[in-house]
């Protein structure tokens, strides 16, 4: 690919610095009023915070753009067999993808939801955001077997740029190892090096491992998988740590909350707002702040 066509797909296709920057000042103008009252949440409040656990990881996120526990670590007694295995016979809230599906129907209260406002999920992310966050997705993902060995999409390398920082907290409902397609990521800085080394990495597209290769030829050997066992918790800005996942070799099955602040690269993601108002609320009110 030649030079001039690298910079269209970073600077001036959809997603790309332009379109992006467009639509977060439009995203600003439309939700001034609850952007600036969230940012003041968490000025007069969240910030005066003091909790050692919550600051220590935050210092990671902010160094390595990740932080790996398990739910012990946050006093969560946490199952979501019950909600997997009732999904299995009941198609009509399944959303299917190429090679995944999404098993979760979004309701207000249940299990799944109270689960995604915890308390200190909220306090770090705001801490980390710098503002009161909202819930932009949830998905309890079933990830298909990759037999063809053919990957594309998300199963090759890319970067969240729906947002400008985000956090996402990913839950294994189950033991997962390698084979079973863990996501995969660099950290923040290895992200940053490898950027830095090619700009064309910052562009919205999906990277094939040979790619990367290309640039870094040992950059393997700072991938990071998200193994481990049931309970187990990864949390993750994906707009600074390139990612991929779901090479499955069985099936997966995987939870993904995403924390974001109201502006953002992609107005489409101004849905979740309306969709997960009850928790957008609330989150507003917990008694953290």
């Amino acid at each position: 690919m030649n030079f001039f066509l690298k910079i269209y797909y970073v600077y001036f296709s959809k997603f790309g610095v332009v379109y992006n920057k467009i639509n977060f000042c439009i995203s600003h103008f439309l939700n001034f009023k609850e952007i600036k009252y969230r940012k003041k949440i968490y000025k007069n409040k969240i910030s005066l915070i003091k909790n050692d656990k919550i600051d220590f990881i935050l210092s990671k996120l902010n160094t390595e753009g990740y932080y790996m526990t398990n739910l012990k670590e946050f006093d969560i007694d946490f199952d979501i067999s019950q909600e997997i295995n009732s999904s299995k016979t009941d198609h009509l809230n399944q959303s299917k993808k190429a090679f995944f599906s999404n098993l979760y129907s979004f309701e207000p209260d249940d299990n799944i939801s109270k689960f995604s406002i915890n308390k200190n999920f909220i306090e770090l992310i705001s801490k980390y955001l710098k503002l009161s966050p909202i819930i932009n997705n949830i998905q309890l993902i079933k990830s298909e077997i990759a037999s063809d060995n053919k990957f594309y999409s998300s199963m090759n390398w890319h970067i969240d740029n729906h947002h400008n920082n985000l956090i996402k907290i990913m839950y294994l409902p189950y033991d997962l190892n390698y084979k079973d397609g863990p996501t995969c990521f660099l950290n923040k800085n290895s992200t940053k090096n490898l950027l830095t080394n090619n700009f064309y990495f910052k562009s919205p597209r999906y990277f094939a491992d040979d790619e990367l290769k290309k640039v870094k030829d040992n950059y393997i050997d700072e991938v990071v998988s998200f193994t481990g066992k049931k309970g187990d918790i990864l949390i993750i800005d994906t707009s600074k740590c390139l990612h991929m996942g779901s090479r499955c070799n069985s099936e997966r099955y995987q939870l993904f909350i995403t924390y974001t602040p109201i502006e953002t690269n992609d107005l489409n993601t101004l849905s979740s707002i309306k969709k997960y108002k009850f928790l957008n609320e609330k989150i507003k009110s917990l008694n953290i702040y």
